[in-house]
């Protein structure tokens, strides 16, 4: 007979292993991981905006032990910043559970961290090219000597570095509050007036219509390599659909942007912070 110490102990262990085989690390043998074979929209991909949530049941656990290592949790992702090397993970591991025990998606702006609680929500800035993302951390990993983060493919595709599959970045903590106050800005379709908390995007144009709004989002690949999303308005009646171009570097190259769309009679644009 075992008593509630050793049951608690044991179903700690196996939901570590569990949640810990969805890291891109822990390769399953045979299985290749990759990019997905069929053809993959960017701006299908829906920006995360961070919002407070409960720490997850699972994968919190401090200390763990994997590939005979030791890490620690952190107890807050406050103030956390780091510079590193982040890869990415993809096919293999798409549906398979994280280590928060949620599927992973790999076309969700996730990602994976040996150390910060779960969830979390980061900004990573690709150094190379300064693209820079928003994702929310649900998942173990990389436990890759020299790697600090692992990407969803989507996040990875957003940051340009899917072909070379790693990448040097900057990790950074997200502060609730202010993203919370940039959110309520945003829902209630005011102009911005404060300074970017998380990203910078380019409006250029909200409409009823879905069809309509797709039309304009295939307008604007033709003058923009930046990624382009359709964001629906979940407060309203009737359904609107913004049309966006980002996340950007910064307002000045919004700024740009929204003149060349000017210029070109393809409407009037407006910096928005997501």
């Amino acid at each position: 007979m075992f008593d509630n110490k050793t049951i608690i102990a044991a179903l700690i262990s196996l939901t570590a292993t569990v949640g810990l085989n969805g890291c891109a690390t822990h390769s399953a043998i045979g299985v290749r991981d990759g990019a997905p074979s069929m053809p993959f929209d960017p701006s299908s991909v829906i920006p995360v905006i961070p919002e407070k949530e409960a720490l997850s049941r699972y994968g919190n656990h401090s200390p763990y032990t994997v590939l005979g290592k030791q890490y620690t949790v952190l107890p807050s992702a406050t103030n956390y910043s780091e510079k590193g090397i982040a890869s990415w993970y993809g096919t293999k591991f798409h549906e398979r559970r994280t280590s928060s025990w949620e599927p992973y998606d790999m076309f969700k702006m996730t990602a994976a961290h040996k150390s910060l609680p779960l969830p979390s929500f980061v900004r990573v800035t690709n150094l190379e090219n300064k693209r820079v993302i928003i994702v929310r951390v649900n998942d173990r990993g990389p436990f890759h000597a020299g790697r600090i983060i692992d990407l969803s493919y989507a996040a990875a595709h957003s940051l340009g570095m899917t072909e070379k599959g790693t990448a040097s970045v900057l990790v950074e903590s997200i502060n609730i509050e202010n993203s919370d106050k940039s959110r309520e800005i945003s829902v209630h379709d005011k102009t911005d007036s404060l300074p970017d908390p998380t990203q910078i995007y380019l409006q250029v144009g909200a409409f009823s219509q879905l069809s309509v709004a797709q039309t304009v989002k295939k307008q604007m690949r033709e003058i923009t390599e930046h990624p382009i999303s359709i964001r629906p308005i979940k407060n309203t009646s009737n359904p609107i659909h913004r049309v966006l171009i980002g996340p950007l570097t910064n307002r000045e190259q919004g700024e740009s942007l929204a003149l060349s769309i000017r210029q070109q009679s393809l409407g009037e644009a407006i910096i928005r912070n997501f």
